[in-house]
Protein backbone atom coordinates (compact mmCIF):
# COMPACT_ATOMS: atom_id res chain seq x y z
CA UNK A 1 0.00 0.00 0.00
CA UNK A 2 1.34 3.10 -0.93
CA UNK A 3 0.62 6.40 1.09
CA UNK A 4 -1.26 7.73 -1.98
CA UNK A 5 -3.58 5.11 -0.78
CA UNK A 6 -3.20 5.79 3.25
CA UNK A 7 -4.15 9.41 2.41
CA UNK A 8 -7.55 8.18 0.49
CA UNK A 9 -6.35 8.22 -3.28
CA UNK A 10 -5.96 5.31 -5.60
CA UNK A 11 -2.47 3.28 -5.44
CA UNK A 12 -1.80 4.10 -8.83
CA UNK A 13 -1.75 7.81 -10.33
CA UNK A 14 -4.50 9.38 -12.40
CA UNK A 15 -3.68 9.18 -16.31
CA UNK A 16 -2.19 12.18 -17.38
CA UNK A 17 -3.22 13.39 -20.77
CA UNK A 18 -0.44 15.85 -21.44
CA UNK A 19 2.29 12.48 -20.79
CA UNK A 20 3.25 11.70 -23.72
CA UNK A 21 4.87 8.17 -22.33
CA UNK A 22 1.31 7.83 -20.45
CA UNK A 23 0.72 3.58 -20.57
CA UNK A 24 -3.17 4.88 -21.04
CA UNK A 25 -2.76 6.36 -23.49
CA UNK A 26 -1.00 4.55 -26.48
CA UNK A 27 -1.73 6.25 -29.62
CA UNK A 28 0.27 9.03 -28.75
CA UNK A 29 2.89 7.38 -31.10
CA UNK A 30 5.44 9.69 -29.49
CA UNK A 31 7.79 7.82 -26.82
CA UNK A 32 8.70 11.25 -25.13
CA UNK A 33 11.21 13.89 -25.46
CA UNK A 34 13.79 14.94 -23.08
CA UNK A 35 13.14 18.90 -23.41
CA UNK A 36 16.21 19.67 -25.12
CA UNK A 37 14.83 18.21 -28.86
CA UNK A 38 16.07 14.89 -28.23
CA UNK A 39 13.78 11.98 -27.71
CA UNK A 40 14.22 9.42 -24.59
CA UNK A 41 14.64 6.41 -27.32
CA UNK A 42 17.92 8.67 -28.57
CA UNK A 43 18.84 9.52 -25.11
CA UNK A 44 19.20 6.13 -23.88
CA UNK A 45 20.62 4.34 -26.57
CA UNK A 46 23.72 7.44 -26.02
CA UNK A 47 23.51 6.70 -22.18
CA UNK A 48 22.45 10.54 -21.37
CA UNK A 49 19.91 9.72 -18.96
CA UNK A 50 19.89 7.04 -17.04
CA UNK A 51 16.60 5.19 -16.64
CA UNK A 52 15.48 2.03 -14.87
CA UNK A 53 13.00 -0.45 -15.82
CA UNK A 54 10.26 1.39 -14.09
CA UNK A 55 10.62 4.28 -16.30
CA UNK A 56 12.69 6.24 -13.24
CA UNK A 57 15.46 8.22 -13.88
CA UNK A 58 18.22 7.57 -11.07
CA UNK A 59 18.33 11.50 -10.44
CA UNK A 60 14.79 11.61 -9.80
CA UNK A 61 15.21 8.66 -7.31
CA UNK A 62 18.54 10.10 -6.28
CA UNK A 63 16.73 13.88 -5.04
CA UNK A 64 14.06 11.67 -3.59
CA UNK A 65 16.49 9.67 -1.38
CA UNK A 66 17.95 13.12 -0.40
CA UNK A 67 14.69 13.98 0.83
CA UNK A 68 13.69 11.50 2.80
CA UNK A 69 17.64 11.58 4.21
CA UNK A 70 16.89 15.50 5.23
CA UNK A 71 13.57 14.62 6.66
CA UNK A 72 14.29 10.76 8.55
CA UNK A 73 17.10 12.55 9.79
CA UNK A 74 15.22 15.61 11.07
CA UNK A 75 12.46 13.59 12.43
CA UNK A 76 14.92 10.63 14.39
CA UNK A 77 12.88 8.34 11.53
CA UNK A 78 14.60 5.24 9.86
CA UNK A 79 15.74 5.84 6.50
CA UNK A 80 15.39 2.31 5.38
CA UNK A 81 12.21 2.01 6.38
CA UNK A 82 11.35 5.38 4.71
CA UNK A 83 12.52 4.24 1.81
CA UNK A 84 10.90 0.83 1.59
CA UNK A 85 7.66 2.93 2.40
CA UNK A 86 8.19 4.69 -0.71
CA UNK A 87 9.67 3.20 -3.17
CA UNK A 88 7.19 3.26 -5.63
CA UNK A 89 6.88 6.85 -5.08
CA UNK A 90 10.09 8.33 -6.02
CA UNK A 91 8.54 10.74 -8.72
CA UNK A 92 6.38 12.16 -6.69
CA UNK A 93 8.54 12.75 -3.73
CA UNK A 94 10.96 14.51 -5.90
CA UNK A 95 9.10 17.08 -7.58
CA UNK A 96 7.16 17.93 -3.62
CA UNK A 97 8.29 20.28 -1.72
CA UNK A 98 10.50 19.27 1.76
CA UNK A 99 8.02 20.70 3.93
CA UNK A 100 5.05 18.64 2.27
CA UNK A 101 7.62 15.34 2.49
CA UNK A 102 8.42 16.15 5.83
CA UNK A 103 4.54 16.40 6.72
CA UNK A 104 4.26 13.14 5.19
CA UNK A 105 6.82 10.71 6.94
CA UNK A 106 5.96 12.94 10.28
CA UNK A 107 2.25 11.33 9.58
CA UNK A 108 4.13 7.73 8.31
CA UNK A 109 5.81 7.64 11.77
CA UNK A 110 2.30 8.70 13.94
CA UNK A 111 0.85 5.41 12.37
CA UNK A 112 3.91 3.51 12.99
CA UNK A 113 4.14 2.76 9.30
CA UNK A 114 7.79 4.05 9.22
CA UNK A 115 9.82 3.32 12.51
CA UNK A 116 12.10 5.24 14.65
CA UNK A 117 16.09 5.03 14.06
CA UNK A 118 17.78 2.92 16.49
CA UNK A 119 21.31 4.74 17.58
CA UNK A 120 23.91 2.48 15.25
CA UNK A 121 26.26 2.18 18.82
CA UNK A 122 23.99 3.30 21.80
CA UNK A 123 26.83 4.45 24.78
CA UNK A 124 26.18 2.89 27.97
CA UNK A 125 25.91 5.20 31.05
CA UNK A 126 28.80 5.76 33.17
CA UNK A 127 28.26 4.43 36.52
CA UNK A 128 28.84 7.06 39.14
CA UNK A 129 32.14 7.12 40.69
CA UNK A 130 32.60 5.54 43.53
CA UNK A 131 33.93 7.09 46.83
CA UNK A 132 37.26 6.35 47.97
CA UNK A 133 37.35 3.41 50.30
CA UNK A 134 39.25 -0.29 51.17
CA UNK A 135 37.97 -1.46 47.77
CA UNK A 136 40.52 1.09 45.81
CA UNK A 137 43.21 -0.61 43.56
CA UNK A 138 40.94 -4.19 43.39
CA UNK A 139 39.94 -5.09 39.72
CA UNK A 140 36.33 -4.77 40.35
CA UNK A 141 34.00 -5.01 37.48
CA UNK A 142 30.64 -3.30 37.70
CA UNK A 143 29.07 -6.49 38.46
CA UNK A 144 31.23 -6.75 40.97
CA UNK A 145 30.74 -3.33 42.77
CA UNK A 146 26.76 -3.75 42.02
CA UNK A 147 27.15 -7.43 44.00
CA UNK A 148 29.34 -5.68 47.11
CA UNK A 149 26.88 -3.27 47.06
CA UNK A 150 23.50 -5.49 47.30
CA UNK A 151 25.44 -7.48 50.20
CA UNK A 152 26.86 -4.69 51.93
CA UNK A 153 24.31 -1.84 51.86
CA UNK A 154 22.45 -0.57 54.56
CA UNK A 155 24.63 -2.77 56.90
CA UNK A 156 26.00 -1.61 60.45
CA UNK A 157 28.60 -3.43 59.79
CA UNK A 158 29.68 -2.30 56.15
CA UNK A 159 33.07 -0.82 56.74
CA UNK A 160 34.54 -3.98 58.27
CA UNK A 161 32.32 -5.93 55.70
CA UNK A 162 34.57 -3.88 53.10
CA UNK A 163 37.65 -3.96 54.56
CA UNK A 164 37.72 -7.84 55.24
CA UNK A 165 36.53 -8.18 51.44
CA UNK A 166 39.48 -6.07 50.22
CA UNK A 167 42.14 -8.36 52.52
CA UNK A 168 40.01 -11.96 50.86
CA UNK A 169 40.63 -10.44 47.55
CA UNK A 170 44.68 -9.59 47.70
CA UNK A 171 45.02 -12.52 49.79
CA UNK A 172 43.81 -14.81 47.02
CA UNK A 173 45.26 -13.13 44.29
CA UNK A 174 48.69 -12.85 45.90
CA UNK A 175 48.66 -16.85 46.05
CA UNK A 176 48.05 -17.17 42.42
CA UNK A 177 51.43 -17.56 40.53
CA UNK A 178 49.58 -16.95 36.60
CA UNK A 179 49.59 -13.23 36.58
CA UNK A 180 46.78 -12.91 33.97
CA UNK A 181 44.64 -15.00 36.55
CA UNK A 182 45.12 -13.04 39.85
CA UNK A 183 41.84 -10.73 39.77
CA UNK A 184 39.59 -13.68 39.08
CA UNK A 185 40.91 -15.71 41.89
CA UNK A 186 40.96 -12.89 44.49
CA UNK A 187 36.85 -11.86 42.66
CA UNK A 188 35.87 -15.27 43.30
CA UNK A 189 37.63 -15.87 47.21
CA UNK A 190 36.46 -12.46 48.10
CA UNK A 191 32.96 -13.28 46.78
CA UNK A 192 32.85 -16.57 48.00
CA UNK A 193 33.51 -14.97 51.59
CA UNK A 194 30.89 -11.99 51.40
CA UNK A 195 28.28 -14.57 50.32
CA UNK A 196 28.53 -16.87 52.95
CA UNK A 197 29.73 -13.58 55.94
CA UNK A 198 25.93 -12.23 54.67
CA UNK A 199 24.19 -14.86 54.27
CA UNK A 200 22.89 -14.49 50.62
Amino acid sequence: MSWRALMGGSSTPEPYPHNSHNPQNPDSGDIGNTGDGVSRLEALDSGDIGITGDGVSESVRTLARQKLATVCRELGADLAGALDWYKDDSEDLAAMPLETVHLIVSDAIRQKMIPRAVPADPTPEEPPPRAPGPLDGLGLLPEDWTFVQACTQGRPDRDRLLTEYAARWREASAAEPVPHKRDNRGRKAANSWLMEATDR
